[in-house]
């Protein structure tokens, strides 16, 4: 479980936790317009030179392979965001949102009102 935090060690968790967040979602979206607009071109390149029976399949290949990999980087940087998070030393939970806010401002835990800030 984790201990209690001080003021200034729950800002700086606080703050480590919105750099991640940043970073991974920087990521997450440059790569998701990347790959989408990578996935149109390829679409439009070979548009005509793939036969018309065989064209749905490959764009909805092409479709759910992106999907997948977008839904795999949002995972992945929830997780990252997850294991930054702020947790109440007494059940445990991340803070995250307005629980987050709450206790930062009264010192508790939404969930449970255990003490997180000493």
């Amino acid at each position: 479980m984790p201990t209690m935090y001080s003021r200034e060690s729950f800002n700086r968790q606080r703050d480590k936790a919105a750099t991640v967040s940043s970073a991974a979602g920087r990521l997450t979206a440059g790569v998701a317009v990347t790959f989408g607009l990578g996935q149109l071109a390829i679409i439009r390149v070979l548009n005509g030179r793939i036969a018309k029976d065989k064209e749905l399949a490959f764009e909805l290949a092409l479709f759910l392979a992106y999907a997948f990999m977008v839904g795999f980087l949002v995972w992945r940087m929830d997780r990252a965001v997850t294991a930054q998070r702020i947790r109440c030393p007494k059940c445990g939970k991340a803070l995250k949102g307005s629980a987050e806010d709450t206790a930062g401002a009264t010192g508790k835990c939404t969930y449970c009102r255990g003490q997180v800030i000493t």
